[in-house]
């Protein structure tokens, strides 16, 4: 009788370990898309001239668009395609530097209205915003 017991408490023991496994490589909370960036390519000389205005804030997300939040002022910017590289939910590679969402950046380039270049899901920002920053340097 009391192997019996044993052998229950064991395959009881395995159950749990099993159950346990599996929900700990189970995904939790929804996956993430990257970030939707709005790009221009560049024409013209890399090294510019380039427009001197300045922007700076904190890098954020605005409806899943990167944005840039300017005491509380959201801006869509635009990235020189050529300056993107890879993108996360919350991280960007942007003229070879690795920038997270919740840094202050300061970049220069100029207000320059709307693109027919914005993604779809950028337009609501972008018509909350108004204009939107053409980013050419860092």
């Amino acid at each position: 009788m009391r192997e019996h017991v044993v052998r229950l408490l064991l395959k009881v023991a395995t159950v749990i370990t099993v159950l346990m496994l599996g929900a700990c490589s189970t995904p939790v909370g929804p996956t993430q898309e990257p970030l939707t960036v709005a790009t221009f390519q560049m024409t013209g000389d890399p090294n510019g001239p380039f427009p001197q205005a300045l922007l700076q804030g904190v890098l954020a997300s605005n409806q899943g668009c990167l944005v840039v939040n300017s005491s509380g002022t959201m801006t869509l910017v635009y990235l020189r395609s050529d300056a993107v590289g890879a993108t996360t939910d919350s991280s960007i590679v942007l003229f070879g530097t690795v920038y997270h969402l919740g840094d202050t950046v300061a970049f220069g380039g100029g207000f320059m209205g709307t693109s027919a270049g914005t993604p779809q899901a950028c337009l609501p920002v972008l018509r909350a915003s108004g204009d939107g920053f053409w980013v050419f340097s860092h």
